[in-house]
């Protein structure tokens, strides 16, 4: 449990309470849509020793203390321009040194900056996954349009070949009979002339 230690001066006294966080931070522990490695958090700046403190969960390391990280390592930078209130996103290095892509923002009214990222490796895989299923798309739909073109083309050029082999048989002194039946279309109009012409 996340707890924080609360106190005032209650007179010649000193009235501390333990507040419960977790409530605070649940919202950080839901991954979904966040892939496999992605993950948001909570960290702040000490100010007498200048150290990022991660203050919510991590996902890899869900039941640790607060991680601590010096200012100089490249994972606190996020949180370093988020608090100077430069809110961004792009690449960077979180705290397991994993290449990644973050967003970070500070919080208003807080002097916590809020920092989420997805590993550059499971991102790039998630880009080649969906490349792989639009080419397959297009190649399934370059398929169909080339099978549906034959069958048209088909359609248009056997009665035309019927005409032409009648014809061909006539100028050859054959008078051929009616064999087929001729669809409604302008095709099938000039086949029936072409049959009451021989």
């Amino acid at each position: 449990n996340y707890t924080v230690f609360v106190g005032a001066p209650a007179g010649t006294h000193l009235l501390i309470a333990k507040v419960d966080i977790g409530p605070v931070f649940k919202p950080l522990t839901v991954s979904q849509g966040l892939g496999k490695t992605g993950e948001a958090f909570v960290a702040k700046q000490d100010a007498g020793t200048k150290k990022i403190i991660v203050l919510s969960p991590l996902r890899s390391e869900p039941g640790a203390a607060q991680k601590v990280l010096n200012p100089e390592d490249p994972a606190a930078r996020p949180v370093l321009m988020a608090l100077e209130g430069k809110n961004s996103a792009g690449e960077a290095i979180d705290y397991r040194n994993n290449e990644v892509l973050a967003a970070w923002r500070k919080i208003d009214k807080t002097d916590w900056a809020l920092v989420v990222k997805v590993d550059q490796d499971e991102f790039a895989g998630q880009g080649s996954a969906l490349i792989q299923s639009y080419a397959l798309a297009g190649f399934t739909i370059v398929v169909m349009a080339v099978a549906m073109s034959m069958m048209f083309s088909r359609s248009l050029t056997k009665p035309l070949n019927t005409m032409r082999n009648t014809l061909d048989m006539v100028s050859k002194g054959v008078l051929p009979e009616k064999t087929e039946d001729y669809s409604r279309d302008e095709f099938g109009l000039m086949g029936e002339k072409v049959d009451a012409l021989v």
